[in-house]
């Protein structure tokens, strides 16, 4: 009996510790609802990407721990909770929300890790409940406008796109208005489709109202009675003219004469009259669809045929206005002829008259103008106040008539009598008194580290002392100098001073440089500054140094830095992806990034508490910058830096001062690589040390040694 029970329970001890064991040995695997949409965040480099997601609600996400330690993803607040518990490096955790709200989280393991989701209501599609046309009734010529209803349960702005439809059949026209004069004539029925859109989807499109095209009536412009004057023994003709329809229609008129103000007749002709009755008639133009307006000529004073007419223009003394009317020549109503008016009355007739509109009282020349109208050169000053009667075409003239190239032999932008320095150049830059000037851009590090730039105007024959004088005395800087046949001496400069004499070795130095525009580099300058020659657009910087080397590298590793600061800054605004300082000043934000092969990535920077730099590694986890790599070697608190990424790959990188705080990154440009899975598993830390998994498969050991000592007597 003791064999057995021990047999027995040293099976129950086996079977029960394997058991245990191989729960040690197995991760459990959190399964995701089935939810509407996935999407992921990866764990990585002690941080969640992305930190913050905004997703529907019903949308699954999925944590994936790519980082090299273990984490948690661990809400603190929200709608709802959840808890991945332990993620060991290669794990994921899923999980799908169901509820509306802001999901704050954090990993527990490293508090500092945080993120958040955002769960948003899914989107409805809006919706256009009415849609009409306007005018109506509406004519060929007139300019349709569609109006539209519209509601979007989600607050979402909506817009509209419309499609035209004319006799059923859809145009080339997605306006929300329709100009009749292109694209619809009387007849057609007119139609638009309109469709609303909140961003994100399509809502039902609705149809319009037809609009059938109306008849338009036609219009005439002028009614005249021929002939005028009229006379009792002749018929009078009633004579529209201007007829206009929009739609093209036949043309047709109906006609009433007036005589006395009493209706006679409703043809085009009537009469002979009576003399002195008065007679007018109207005319109504019709399209044979509809009348138009009705226009009525002027009232005509019939006269009697052997009234007297001394200048035989067939208008009767006692009307004609110019009795004298010539011969051949037609006169109007009136009585006279072109030739015999004079709208402005200089006495030259109107058809001879080059100046119409003389003032009264000017005399004129034979061709109707006064010295006041005349102008020669067409400059707008009358030729008798012109100074400069041949003022060029186009150029404008002053008051006196002349222009900018009349008043400047040299060209040189400053009239003659302001310029001293006349015969300049055309190609020369002048000051106000039209003398040659150069304007270069001086640089001035002072010794307490502060910076000066300063652009300067310079005569021809000033140089590098003069340039910097100007700039010393703009920022109120004090100075004091001395010089001898060996150039200038600075013995005092803002408040720092020194003792030495100017043949003493430890004397201030002076760090020189120019800028090389061909090389677009700064460059060591070979001569002092008192003795540097400058054209126009040079650049030059200098600075003091203490320690007795002319050049000063330090202070050129700033001139250069600085240039490519500036010279990064449009490629820095129009880069496709953005990397920043984090907010606890020594991350890098994003710290992983993905990217397509050809974009560009821009670490920027402004102010920061702390220098930082970029540096490419060789690998996660490398201290060492890579030779060749992309970076900035200087750090700084100010840095825009851009580099454009060709090739797929993954590239870490880091900032050198702050690496071993953490503070790196890693761009993956392209599809990341998917390694071969390894057969023997990656020992976790808790594996790696002898603990529970080592002593459960002792005491199976030992229960089968028990075993083995029952079948094995």
């Amino acid at each position: 009996m003791e064999d057995l029970f021990r047999t027995r329970v040293a099976t129950l001890l086996i079977v029960g510790l394997l058991g245990l064991s191989m729960m040690t040995l197995t991760t459990p695997e959190v399964e995701a609802a089935e939810g509407r949409a996935a999407l992921s965040v990866n764990i990585q480099s002690f941080a969640f990407s992305p930190s913050t997601l905004t997703i529907e609600v019903g949308d699954s996400v999925t944590w994936t721990n790519n980082d090299g330690a273990a984490h948690t993803v661990t809400s603190t607040s929200g709608p709802a909770s959840f808890d991945s518990g332990t993620l060991s490096p290669g794990d994921s955790f899923s999980f799908t929300f169901t509820t509306a709200g802001t999901y704050d989280y954090r990993c527990n393991i490293h508090s500092s890790m945080t993120g958040m989701i955002t769960v948003v209501a899914p989107n409805s599609a809006p919706e256009a409940t009415s849609a009409s046309i306007s005018p109506e009734p509406a004519f060929t010529n007139d300019v349709l406008s569609v109006f539209a209803s519209t509601s979007d349960a989600d607050g979402d702005p909506v817009t509209l796109s419309y499609a035209w439809l004319v006799n059923g059949a859809s145009i080339a026209q997605s306006g929300s208005t329709l100009d009749g004069s292109s694209w619809f004539d009387k007849g057609d029925v007119v139609q638009v489709e309109v469709t609303p859109n909140d961003g994100k989807v399509d809502g039902a499109a609705v149809m319009s109202n037809g609009v059938t095209i109306s008849n338009s009536p036609p219009s005439i412009a002028s009614v005249a009675i021929s002939p005028s004057p009229l006379d009792n023994e002749s018929a009078a003709t009633c004579i529209p003219s201007g007829w206009s329809d929009p739609d093209d229609d036949a043309e047709a008129y109906e006609y009433e004469w007036l005589v006395n103000g009493v209706s006679t007749d409703t043809t085009q002709t009537s009469g002979p009259f009576s003399v002195d009755d008065v007679v007018s008639c109207s005319v109504t133009p019709d399209d044979g669809f509809e009348a138009g307006p009705a226009i009525s000529s002027g009232d005509l004073t019939v006269v009697a045929a052997d009234a007297p007419d001394a200048d035989g223009d067939g208008v009767p003394d006692s009307f004609d206005d110019c009795p004298d009317t010539p011969v051949a020549e037609a006169p109007d109503a009136t009585g006279c002829s072109p030739s015999q008016y004079d709208e402005d009355g200089d006495g030259v007739p109107d058809d001879d008259d080059a100046c119409l509109g003389t003032p009264a009282g000017e005399s004129v020349n034979v061709n109707g103008c006064s010295p006041t109208q005349l102008d020669a050169d067409g400059d707008g000053v009358p030729d008798y106040i012109d100074d400069c009667p041949a003022t060029p075409m186009a150029e404008a003239a002053d008051s006196d008539g002349c222009s900018p190239s009349q008043l400047d032999a040299d060209g040189d932008g400053v009239e003659d009598a302001a310029d001293i320095c006349p015969g300049t150049s055309v190609d020369s830059q002048v000051d106000s008194a039209g003398c040659p000037v150069i304007i270069v851009t001086v640089t001035l590090e002072l010794p307490d580290a502060t910076s000066h730039e300063l652009e300067v105007t310079l005569a021809e024959d000033e140089g590098g002392w003069d340039a910097t004088a100007a700039l010393l005395d703009s920022n109120n800087i004090s100075y004091n100098v001395s010089g001898d046949a060996s150039g200038i001496f600075v013995d005092d400069l803002g408040g720092s001073s020194t003792t030495a004499q100017s043949g003493d070795f430890d004397y201030w130095w002076w760090g020189l440089f120019v800028w090389n525009e061909s090389t677009s580099a700064w460059e060591e300058s070979s001569v002092g500054i008192s003795d540097l020659m400058l054209e126009n657009g040079s650049r030059f910087a200098w600075a003091p140094t203490f320690d007795g080397a002319w050049t000063d590298q330090a202070f050129l590793a700033r001139l250069a830095a600085n240039e490519a600061l500036q010279a990064s800054v449009d490629t820095c605004a129009a880069a496709d992806h953005m990397i920043m300082i984090g907010a606890d000043g020594v991350s890098f934000e994003p710290s992983y990034l993905e990217v397509d092969a050809g974009d560009s990535v821009c670490w920027k920077w402004t102010g920061a508490s702390m220098a930082h730099n970029v540096r490419q590694v060789a690998a996660e986890g490398e201290t060492q910058a890579m030779a060749g790599g992309f970076g900035v070697e200087t750090p700084a608190s100010d840095i825009q830096y851009t580099f454009v990424f060709s090739d797929d790959g993954t590239y870490p990188y880091i900032c050198q001062p702050h690496a071993l705080l953490g503070m790196t990154g890693t761009i993956q440009v392209g599809p990341a690589s998917v390694d071969e899975p390894d057969p023997t598993p990656t020992p976790t830390p808790e594996e790696e040390t002898p603990g529970f998994s080592i002593i459960l498969g002792t005491l199976a050991m030992l229960g089968a040694a028990m075993l083995s000592r029952r079948w094995n007597p």
